[in-house]
């Protein structure tokens, strides 16, 4: 499986955004063993061990280096795909439309990461949230990584990261793939992007009115009441909004009104 998926890799996508990176020069890195042998301790005492995976990816070759033995038990793919494959492996098992979003995502966090002070890299960590295919080859599963750089040289190289994986039991809202990322300026805030307040759904402003309404529990008879507009015609609206936000609930309604600030 992961063969023939790896051979569906465009390696002129994300060549040029990861291996780039290959070509700085990293300055006085420790051995592996000094790196990892306290993460390796402290992923024992770690709770959520059945549900988490934790994993490294070395930016000089980008391998994984290190990866709990739990990814078996949490995406089904046996923890020597992930050591042999390394980024590659992890890269195929995307889905097709998360993996050219995956590949925007990296461009922006490797850009971002290197204009930053020092001090602000420190506090740098990045999340996404995306669909890894099933050990079958046929179906998707969403995943949710938090990433923290765990190493950084002396040159503000990211050397090795820290990424936390959990399998999601249910889809996101909206069920698409989404990222964030987020640092402390000099100024001590902090300064948090994300791409779903990036996302532009175009909602008319009678759109927005309604979907704020519906959010605040009210039916679509009280609301058609409210602004006077026939019942048809607030259905009508509402069935546009569940479209647009590719809702499947009132529910998702009011993650997104919450989202945006709206309720």
């Amino acid at each position: 499986m992961g063969d023939s998926l790896s051979q569906e890799l465009d390696k002129a996508l994300y060549a040029p955004i990861f291996h780039k990176w290959q070509q700085r020069s990293f300055q006085e890195v420790p051995t592996r063993e000094a790196i990892f042998s306290d993460l390796a301790q402290s992923c024992q005492h770690l709770g959520g061990q059945a549900t988490v995976v934790i994993g490294c990816f070395d930016y000089r070759d980008f391998s994984i280096p290190f990866i709990t033995d739990n990814v078996a038990t949490v995406t089904g793919h046996p923890v020597s795909y992930f050591r042999e494959k390394g980024l590659e492996g992890t890269l195929s098992l995307f889905h097709p439309e998360d993996r050219e979003e995956v590949f925007k995502f990296q461009k922006i966090v490797l850009e971002v990461f290197d204009k930053l002070s020092d001090a602000a890299k420190k506090t740098f960590e990045f999340s996404y949230t995306y669909r890894w295919i099933d050990p079958d080859g046929e179906q998707y599963s969403w995943y949710s990584t938090k990433v923290k750089p765990y190493y950084v040289d002396a040159e503000g190289n990211i050397v090795y990261d820290l990424n936390f994986v959990m399998k999601l039991h249910v889809a996101p809202f909206p069920p698409v793939f989404s990222w964030e990322y987020s640092y402390v300026n000099a100024a001590c805030e902090k300064v948090s992007v994300s791409s779903m307040a990036e996302k532009d759904i175009q909602l008319s402003k009678r759109e927005l009115e309604i979907l704020g309404l519906l959010a605040s529990g009210l039916t679509s008879g009280e609301i058609a009441d409210k602004l006077y507009l026939s019942i048809n015609t607030v259905q009508t609206h509402r069935k546009k909004i569940m479209r647009k936000l590719s809702a499947h609930s009132m529910a998702d309604l009011i993650k997104f009104a919450v989202l945006k600030g709206i309720l």
